[in-house]
């Protein structure tokens, strides 16, 4: 059992942490940036835009997410 206020605190760190994956996210989709050298970002944001809708495993911002948090 979480002490009060333990859990509004925990909620507050995964959402600051979702931003924050968010932003890297965005940063990597935006026109200018030098592709100079890819990262596993990059990869996996170009795995998403090809994938068809038939595809057997779908990928999604989520997924993308996870992979950062870990990387």
């Amino acid at each position: 059992m979480l002490v009060s206020g333990q859990h509004k605190r925990i909620n507050d760190v995964f959402f600051k942490l979702d931003a924050l994956f968010q932003r890297v996210i965005d940063d990597h989709m935006h026109p200018g940036r030098s592709k100079d050298q890819r990262d596993i970002t990059e990869l996996v944001l170009d795995v998403m835009h090809k994938q068809g809708k038939d595809d057997y495993l779908k990928l999604t911002v989520d997924h993308l997410k996870a992979l950062i948090s870990v990387k």
